[in-house]
């Protein structure tokens, strides 16, 4: 992130990512957020000159429905659910395909 400069990150609801896996055809099958409540204020984060915020998850490959995934392809990705205050673009990756077998 050198040369970025600093900011604030700032989340309506308290959700700062979403995390999800869908099928290849792009049925959506599990959502980090599925079932989760989050503040009802908002929420910030300042992040510092040339640095960036990461988050992770963990997940037991069951679907929304709590069922486990089948055997298949399948992708998986995380977009950010923040504005940006200094009006710089998220880096977002172009997301993962994983193979159940």
């Amino acid at each position: 992130m050198t040369g970025q400069p600093a900011g604030t990150l700032r989340s309506d609801d308290g959700e700062f990512a979403s995390f999800f896996a869908a099928t290849q055809d792009n049925l959506l099958l599990w959502d980090w957020s599925h079932g989760r409540a989050f503040a009802k204020t908002p929420a910030s984060f300042d992040v510092a000159a040339g640095t960036c915020l990461r988050f992770a998850v963990t997940w037991d490959l069951t679907g929304n429905d709590g069922k486990a995934l089948p055997v298949g392809s399948y992708s998986a990705d995380a977009r950010p659910a923040v504005a940006d205050s200094s009006a710089n673009r998220a880096n977002v990756s172009g997301g993962i395909t994983f193979t159940i077998t």
